[in-house]
């Protein structure tokens, strides 16, 4: 069977996905806003990390 994997959102600690180890790898490096508090969250391996709300390629000095 499936091994599923709960994400939980960096901010709030609400659940955003439960998803098969398997789904949750295909996803890996992409943004997920958070329903709950609108935090933009990260998936980097098994869970979510914060994201940074300015890019490094858009400071403009």
């Amino acid at each position: 069977m499936y091994n599923f994997q709960t994400l939980i959102c960096y901010n709030c600690n609400s659940v955003m996905l439960n998803l098969p180890e398997t789904e949750v790898a295909k996803l890996n490096g992409l943004k997920f806003r958070c329903e709950c508090c609108g935090h933009l969250n990260l998936l980097e391996k098994p869970k979510f990390y914060k994201k940074e709300l300015v890019s490094q390629a858009l400071k403009i000095s």
